[in-house]
């Protein structure tokens, strides 16, 4: 029989992260499980924002610290991260102005490199904008995004230098509990005796939570974005914009293209990881090139490339479940980043790493996001009321 000090259930970004720190701690006998293949789920079609726009301290700020390790990740890990500091512009319409200008003094607080400017100025930092039904706008200079794919199977590569064992085509089928605590994991190939498993399936992560008896407040929701190319090719230090009023955002893609998201929402569903339609709607594809246009007359006349869907995990108060699970030692939960957990993961990752190596998380404080905080009444809360899952 196998035996592993940790098993991480889902290779994605969060779970290869804590791969890759835990072995980089130099912790032994760390086993990665992957039902298919390394950001093969919602990892390998985000969107790969690195912002660090939020309504709390806490966020932010790991935001901040996951955007500096962004910045030397090829350094630290290796691989073809593909970063790029491209800068951020944030649009505020008449009812979020107010929450935009708190938002940007917290975080000018924390030490991120953000400032409000007039809709006038959004020029300077990105042309071709039309503002004339915008309130107020910030500029985040130190923003960025990454390839996703490049990411995840760079920190699966170094923790696999580093010795961790990452199994890809190998699915977890159950968990064995006896005690109130973690004894083994199975697999079709065998089972694995561990007194640590962590749940970072993603969308699947009730799934597993279902495994060892337990319940999760998370909501696979489906999400569309689209490649479009421009009439002229568009650079890839263009900053990226979001305008939370009309659901929108858009960055620079490789090849001069645009990649763009939002559009209609499908909050009101729910999805299952294992059968769901991953190609964008032909609905979708009219909504998001009209809010495009609206909102940048320069790809009015863009053409519509191709386009996908995945899904987001969303929990009550759109921010994470981190943490040992109350009702089973050695059970960990790093689920439920609700859309926005791409960003974060360098630093929850070292976070969830430490819990289990050192006893205590010293990268951030998990405690406000443990799952205990919806039974005690203190969740997190939004500025933007409209556009909740954003901040």
């Amino acid at each position: 029989m196998e035996r592993a000090s940790v098993v991480i259930i889902g290779g994605g970004v969060y779970g290869t992260s804590i791969a890759y720190h835990l072995a980089a701690m130099g912790c032994g006998e760390v086993v990665l499980l992957e039902k298919d293949s390394l950001a093969c789920g919602s990892s390998g079609k985000s969107c790969a924002l690195v912002r660090q726009h939020y309504s709390n301290e806490i966020t932010a700020r790991a935001a901040m610290e996951s955007r500096k390790f962004f910045e030397v990740f090829e350094e630290e890990v290796g691989g073809f991260p593909e970063y790029k500091n491209n800068g951020m512009i944030f649009l505020a319409h008449p009812p979020e102005a107010e929450a935009l200008e708190k938002n940007v003094k917290l975080q000018q607080e924390v030490g991120i490199e953000v400032e409000v400017i007039n809709p006038g100025e959004v020029e300077k930092y990105l042309q071709g904008i039309d503002v004339s039904d915008i309130a107020l706008a910030c500029f985040e200079s130190s923003a960025g995004y990454a390839d996703p794919h490049g990411v995840v199977t760079a920190f699966g590569a170094r923790a696999k230098q580093l010795g961790a064992k990452i199994c890809q085509g190998r699915a977890a089928t159950g968990i064995e509990i006896s005690g109130g605590a973690v004894k083994a994991v199975h697999t079709a190939e065998g089972t694995i005796e561990t007194e640590v498993v962590v749940n970072a399936a993603g969308p699947w992560g009730e799934k597993i939570a279902a495994m060892a008896g337990l319940d999760i407040p998370l909501k696979p929701t489906r999400i569309q974005e689209a490649i479009i190319r421009p009439l002229e090719t568009y650079d890839k230090l263009t900053p990226t914009l979001i305008d939370p009023g009309e659901a929108l955002y858009f960055r620079p893609e490789t090849g001069g293209l645009v990649m763009a998201g939002g559009g209609t929402s499908e909050e009101d569903k729910e999805f299952d990881p294992d059968d769901y339609n991953e190609n964008a709607d032909s609905d979708f594809v009219e909504d998001i090139s009209q809010r495009l246009s609206h909102r940048s007359p320069r790809l009015e006349r863009a053409g519509f490339m191709r386009g996908w869907a995945g899904l987001i995990t969303l929990t009550p108060d759109y921010h994470p479940i981190l943490g040992e699970a109350p009702e089973v030692k050695g059970l960990i939960w790093c689920n439920g980043f609700s859309g926005h957990g791409f960003k974060l993961s360098p630093v929850i990752g070292k976070a969830i790493a430490e819990l289990i190596f050192k006893g205590k998380a010293e990268a951030m404080d998990l405690e406000p996001f443990h799952i205990n905080r919806y039974a005690e009444g203190r969740t997190f809360a939004s500025t933007y009321e409209n556009f909740p899952i954003l901040a």
